[in-house]
């Protein structure tokens, strides 16, 4: 496979699970400059509600781990634990440097 064909299909793999958040101007949806879209793509469009707009960078990240488990692409959502819920580690005696 040559280097441009493996970078064209990088980015296609990468466009299906991004999600890009436009602007409709003048019935045209105009996306952030870096928005990474194959020509040809087929996109899905829905518009955000007034609440989705403000929401914080975690529950968007959230809602698009939520979109990729609908998609099948993951089985599980993972949540890291919070901090300081480590259990205490005990010290053991080690012989030599």
């Amino acid at each position: 496979m040559s280097e441009e064909t493996n970078k064209k299909l990088h980015v296609a793999k990468e466009s299906q699970t991004a999600i890009y958040y436009g602007v409709v101007k003048g019935n045209t949806i105009v996306l952030p400059a870096g928005a990474l879209l194959t020509e040809g793509s087929t996109v899905e469009v829905r518009p955000v509600s007034a609440q989705e707009q403000y929401l914080t960078e975690n529950q968007k990240e959230m809602l698009f781990k939520q979109r990729l488990l609908e998609l099948g692409i993951i089985n599980e959502i993972r949540v890291p634990r919070p901090v300081g819920t480590k259990k205490k580690r005990r010290l053991i005696q080690v012989k030599g440097k």
